[in-house]
């Protein structure tokens, strides 16, 4: 069967997990790991109200997935506020969906995997704001009164 390059869980995951359940020997199911490296992401850093992180990946749509987790925005007490962040010097507001904003405008958002990504509806952030892996971004909490 051939690997699809965006389904390695239906295309390699699920058929050696199925193998490993009905008891294949795992020898036979491909190489055996010597080591393994720890990657660790980048470091996010509080500065006053506002934290920096980057972008660790663009994806195929030109979404931005950043370092910042949901977690993260927690811990700042980021909850309750009016909340955007900013990249390449643009401010781009932290909502709840794609749809929040319209079609064409940036906006970021907390993704399934809990980290923070910006987008663009029905567009490219990648493409928008030149970025990709590595590129510093910011998130602020606005006060309301």
């Amino acid at each position: 069967m051939p690997v699809s390059r965006t389904f390695h869980g239906r295309d390699v995951f699920a058929p050696i997990a199925a193998a490993l359940a009905a008891g294949v020997d795992p020898a036979t199911v491909g190489r055996r790991v010597r080591s393994l490296v720890q990657v660790k992401p980048p470091t996010v850093h509080r500065r006053g109200r506002t934290l920096v992180g980057e972008v660790l990946w663009a994806d195929v749509f030109g979404n931005l997935a950043t370092n910042v987790m949901a977690a993260h925005l927690h811990a700042a007490g980021f909850r309750g506020n009016r909340l955007s962040t900013t990249i390449a010097g643009h401010v781009v507001p932290i909502r709840s969906s794609y749809a929040s904003v319209a079609p064409g405008r940036p906006v970021a958002l907390v993704n399934s995997a809990d980290l923070l990504e910006i987008a663009v509806n029905q567009g490219s952030a990648a493409a928008r704001f030149a970025a990709g892996p590595g590129t510093t971004i910011s998130v602020a909490s606005h006060r309301t009164t």
